[in-house]
C-alpha cells in the first residue's frame, strides 16, 4: 500500500498546475495540521481563479487556524459581506480580534455569534475573555462558565477565578484556582 502511494503522490506531482490540485495539497497539509502550508496553497489556487469566494473562505480559515490573525481579520471581513451573520465567521473574527489584542472590537462578533448558535462554546470562551479582558467580570462569568469542559489547560478555570475574585466571591474563586 506505501508503494501504491508513492506512485499516487508522484503521478500527482506530474499533474499541472490547477486549482484542484492546490485545493487538494491544503487540505492534505491541513490534515497534518501544517496550516501555513495551506495557506499558500489556498494562495497559489486563488492566484489560478481570482475571486473565488470558495477559495477565500478556505484561505481565511486557514490563515485564522495558522494564528495569521491580521491577515485572517482581512480575509473573513470580505466574507462577511456576503453573510454576516454567520456563526462561524463572527467566531473567527472575535476571536481574532481578542488575539490581536482588541478585546472591545471582539465582543460584538462574539455576541453576533452566540446569538446565532447559542451552543458554540469556543464563541463562550472567547466572549468570556474578552469581557474578563474588559473588566466586565460580572458580564464574564457566565460565558467563562460555560465554556469549562474546552479547558484543556487550566486558561479558562484561572479566568474564572479571577473573575469570580473580581466581583468578590472568594469561595468560588478558590474552588476555580
Amino acid at each position: 500500500y506505501d508503494q501504491l502511494a508513492l506512485e499516487v503522490f508522484s503521478r500527482l506531482e506530474a499533474v499541472p498546475e490547477s486549482v484542484e490540485l492546490h485545493a487538494w495539497r491544503a487540505q492534505l497539509a491541513h490534515s497534518r495540521n501544517r496550516d501555513l502550508e495551506a495557506v499558500g496553497e489556498w494562495r497559489a489556487a486563488l492566484k489560478l481563479s481570482p475571486g473565488n469566494s470558495r477559495l477565500e473562505a478556505e484561505l481565511a480559515t486557514s490563515l485564522f487556524l495558522a494564528h495569521d490573525y491580521s491577515a485572517a481579520i482581512s480575509m473573513i471581513e470580505t466574507q462577511m459581506k456576503g453573510n454576516a451573520k454567520s456563526p462561524d465567521l463572527n467566531f473567527m473574527m472575535g476571536e481574532s480580534l481578542l488575539r490581536i489584542e482588541r478585546a472591545e472590537h471582539a465582543v460584538p462578533y462574539l455576541e453576533t455569534a452566540l446569538q446565532v448558535n447559542p451552543n458554540m462554546l469556543p464563541a463562550h470562551a472567547s466572549l468570556g475573555l474578552s469581557l474578563a479582558k474588559l473588566n466586565r467580570d460580572r458580564d464574564a462569568i457566565p460565558h467563562l462558565e460555560r465554556a469549562l469542559e474546552l479547558d484543556d489547560d487550566g486558561a479558562l478555570h484561572y479566568q474564572l477565578s479571577r473573575a469570580y475574585q473580581q466581583v468578590g466571591n472568594r469561595a468560588r474563586a478558590d474552588a476555580m484556582m
